[in-house]
């Protein structure tokens, strides 16, 4: 039968309606305990002589992502990892950022924190120039006291 058959507007009863709603309403999924815990500033200062990767222009158009670690529990097994990303400085070999991430409740048992630096490519897949991996075990009033504008070599991409 067409709408107009069943006589009204045309729209059903609205029992329809309803159950092709998709669910909604509050996830009832416990919040893992989380002791309380820090808030950490960092800062993509620059790079130094990264990889030529582009070789038609002989430099490269980098940007860093940023990824955080820490032992506490997700909520989700879908749940994304902490990151940033820095812009693209195209055709910078020595390019500065100075761009900053803020990150709150870090807990004291410490984190992970690593750089990804990549090249991006508007035709093909963004290429990989490396990476650096800071372990921090520890922070709170007698563990951490903070990396302060400190060159962290560039290992090379895998």
């Amino acid at each position: 039968k067409d709408n107009d058959d069943k006589g009204g507007d045309g729209k059903g009863d609205g029992k329809q309606e309803e159950e092709e709603k998709p669910a909604g309403g509050p996830d009832s999924t416990p919040v893992p305990y989380a002791p309380p815990g820090h808030t950490i500033k960092i800062i993509v200062h620059r790079g130094i002589h990264l990889p030529r990767s582009d070789i038609l222009t002989r430099s490269c158009d980098p940007y860093v992502v940023a990824i955080l670690r820490t032992d506490l529990p997700s909520r989700h097994k879908d749940d994304h990892t902490m990151s940033f990303r820095t812009s693209t400085k195209h055709k910078q070999r020595d390019p500065t950022w100075d761009e900053e991430w803020i990150v709150a409740n870090v807990p004291s048992s410490g984190f992970n924190l690593e750089f990804r630096v990549y090249d991006e490519d508007m035709l093909n897949y963004d290429d990989r120039l490396g990476n650096i991996s800071v372990v921090v075990d520890k922070i709170g009033d007698d563990g951490w006291e903070g990396i302060h504008e400190q060159q962290l070599p560039l290992s090379k991409r895998h």
